[in-house]
């Protein structure tokens, strides 16, 4: 198994004690990360997701996770949760990126990763589809009910666009794409009036082969974006709160800020040696 420990937490351990299981790195480092507890780009909160899409068992852990192929970072990015790839190269994670998770390469838990992101992905796609009539452009600065979105086509999103949860914390937004799904360069996801994040599910490649997921320059993009067979790139300045899954293609980002829950660890100092956990 190669499951390599990645940290960066604040200069002071802190003990949160949810639960334990230790893994051990000698040369463990403690450094401040920023991404969360600074800043307030991101809500960092959990989110339980409606019962209807809690399907991605535990892929659901990942925040880049594809079952074949790299998953690469350039620049400095910050990420809070575990990476990894099935089948491929973890590349560009140094240590300026600020992190907290585990990295996860071709072992056992990428092995189950991957059967369970194939099972997720049919169960979305068994959903029925409640709006078939929105044209492939989304965005525009237009707000969007709960519902499953179908667009038998290629789709893109440019500009702002506003999902309005209307009081129900189980509103689900599902957007599938038969082909490749694009995001313009600084395009704005909102959510409001309870929707969440790990309620909605952008979806490429839908019922076809393939479907790539590009993200532009800038863009500031919720949910959970799963590409059915391709890859999955950003531009620089990307912030993303959810995940970026496929079941076959590359992972890029750069310079990116990547969250999906909160971090819950437990950190004990044991001579030169930090056991840590990651729920």
């Amino acid at each position: 198994m190669n499951k390599n420990l990645f940290f960066n937490l604040t200069t002071t351990p802190i003990i949160l004690l949810f639960s334990f299981e230790s893994y051990t790195r000698a040369d463990a480092r403690v450094k401040p990360f920023s991404g969360i507890s600074t800043t307030t780009k991101f809500s960092a909160v959990n989110c339980s997701p409606s019962p209807i899409v809690d399907v991605l068992g535990s892929a659901g852990k990942f925040v880049l996770f594809t079952s074949v192929g790299a998953v690469s970072n350039a620049g400095i990015s910050e990420m809070v949760g575990d990476i990894g790839t099935n089948l491929g190269l973890i590349s560009g994670f140094l240590p300026s990126t600020h992190r907290d998770g585990y990295f996860y390469n071709e072992d056992a838990v990428s092995a189950k990763a991957a059967i369970d992101l194939d099972n997720g992905y049919t169960a979305l796609m068994n959903l029925p589809n409640t709006v078939t009539g929105h044209t492939p452009a989304f965005g525009s600065g237009e707000t969007l009910n709960a519902g499953v979105y179908y667009i038998g086509a290629a789709g893109s999103l440019v500009g702002n666009i506003t999902l309005d949860g209307q009081n129900d914390v189980d509103a689900i937004f599902i957007f599938k794409f038969a082909g490749a799904f694009s995001i313009a360069a600084l395009s704005k996801i909102s959510l409001i009036n309870g929707a969440k994040r790990c309620n909605v599910f952008w979806i490429g490649g839908a019922g076809v082969a393939t479907g790539a997921i590009s993200v532009g320059t800038g863009a500031d993009i919720k949910g959970t974006f799963l590409s059915h067979g391709g890859a999955i790139s950003s531009g620089t300045g990307t912030s993303l709160e959810g995940r970026k899954l496929s079941t076959n293609g590359a992972i890029t980002i750069s310079s990116a800020m990547v969250f999906n829950n909160r971090v819950r660890t437990v950190i004990m100092n044991r001579s030169a040696t930090y056991r840590v956990k990651m729920n």
